[in-house]
């Protein structure tokens, strides 16, 4: 199972939904694919604005680093703002204690660019 970690948190609502709809975006090439993912902000997204949950990198950390614990591989959308995402930082640094070592994707770039060539 692939991880998607992707930027998410923010004080604006519609960073977090442009940022939502980017990664759901990403995802859903994947399963076409048949590359069966997992990405916590499109798992949780809805969840958290139906449910009133935190939106915060620190509340979802403990579940994060359980999903990643039984992932094959960590993807990280190189959304703008995922060198300072609080929450894309810590899941590398968990994936690096696991022993692994991420594939960065460039997704929405300052070009607007979306790179879908070998996804797995």
């Amino acid at each position: 199972m692939i991880y998607v970690a992707s930027p998410y948190s923010h004080p604006a609502p519609a960073v977090r939904e442009d940022r939502y709809r980017a990664v759901q975006e990403y995802t859903a090439i994947l399963l076409r694919a048949r590359s069966w993912c997992y990405s916590p902000i499109v798992h949780c997204h809805h969840l958290a604005q139906t449910f009133q949950l935190p939106f915060t990198a620190d509340y979802w950390q403990e579940y994060n680093e359980h999903m990643l614990e039984r992932s094959d591989a960590l993807h990280v959308l190189k959304l703008p703002g995922w060198e300072d995402s609080r929450g894309v930082q810590a899941e590398i640094r968990y994936w690096a204690a696991l022993g692994g070592v991420p594939k960065l994707v460039s997704w929405g770039d300052e070009t607007n660019e979306r790179t879908t060539a070998s996804i797995r």
